[in-house]
């Protein structure tokens, strides 16, 4: 399921039930709480708009949010798809290897658990 922007979204309500659907199964599967608490709503949100803001700049953020962007000392930064690409290549092996379970089930890594060089510029 391909991720589609706000906008978009709310033109589709076929979408939105699909997409509802999907996040239950990834919710029951990973033990998650569903639907997605408020919490995680706020924090999503103001990413998005920390995003547009550092991204894409104040005009753009004023014209999707139709106020000025007030900062919150969070900064974000982005990598070069090169550097990108192999982080998440690297993250994503790490966290679908094998793990050392008698079980032979997979090991998936808790969030905590992730180094947080791979959030370093």
């Amino acid at each position: 399921m391909a991720d589609l922007p706000r906008p978009v979204k709310v033109g589709l309500p076929e979408y939105n039930a699909i997409e509802a659907a999907v996040e239950e199964v990834i919710a029951q599967k990973f033990d998650l709480a569903f639907p997605t608490p408020s919490q995680v709503k706020t924090a999503d949100n103001a990413l998005l708009r920390n995003e547009v803001f550092t991204f894409f700049g104040a005009e753009r953020y004023f014209e999707d949010f139709g106020e000025e962007y007030v900062s919150r000392g969070e900064h974000l930064f982005g990598f070069d798809p090169a550097t990108a690409e192999s982080k998440f290549l690297h993250l994503y092996s790490r966290l679908t290897a094998p793990s050392q379970r008698s079980d032979g089930q997979l090991g998936i890594l808790n969030a905590r658990t992730i180094d947080s060089s791979f959030y370093q510029g």
